[in-house]
């Protein structure tokens, strides 16, 4: 692991504060815009959250987009809004909306992982599944950014 970062930045621990999670999926307003609008997204959203002392990570595959945000309840209702008001989301759905004792992507403002042809199948399924079972998205997509940090893999940290 690179030395700048420690384990308590990547398993944010401290139970002191109120962490909320939500996870929502959307859709690019036009396929086309998928990954030009994550690049876009990320752009912006990882000062932002820094600001807002968000964490998160989000994942595009195809014109599907899957996000989990981590802090304050306040802040994340923030963000939610200014993302149901962008142009480049549609359908926004939250799937997820929770209390949790630590943050699951407490590393990263918004992670976005490189999504290899391998995986993009599962993380569809993921992003399917999570009307049932949205902590097996959550699991993955935090086992994906991971596994993509400690190989340098990740689109954005």
């Amino acid at each position: 692991m690179p030395a700048h970062f420690s384990s308590h930045d990547i398993e944010d621990t401290d139970m002191a504060e109120q962490i909320q999670q939500l996870a929502f999926r959307s859709e690019a307003a036009t396929a086309s815009e998928s990954l030009s609008g994550l690049l876009d997204i990320l752009s912006g959203a990882q000062k932002r959250n820094r600001e807002a002392d968000l964490t998160g990570a989000i994942a595009v595959s195809g014109a599907r987009y899957f996000q989990v945000l981590e802090g304050d309840s306040d802040a994340i209702e923030t963000t939610l809004a200014r993302i149901e008001a962008d142009p480049r989301h549609q359908n926004v759905e939250v799937v997820a909306r929770r209390p949790v004792s630590h943050r699951s992507f407490g590393a990263w403002s918004l992670a976005s992982p490189t999504m290899l042809p391998s995986l993009k199948l599962q993380i569809d399924l993921a992003i399917s599944a999570c009307d049932e079972d949205c902590d097996y998205a959550i699991s993955l997509l935090r086992s994906v950014v991971m596994n993509q940090h400690l190989n340098g893999r990740l689109l954005a940290a």
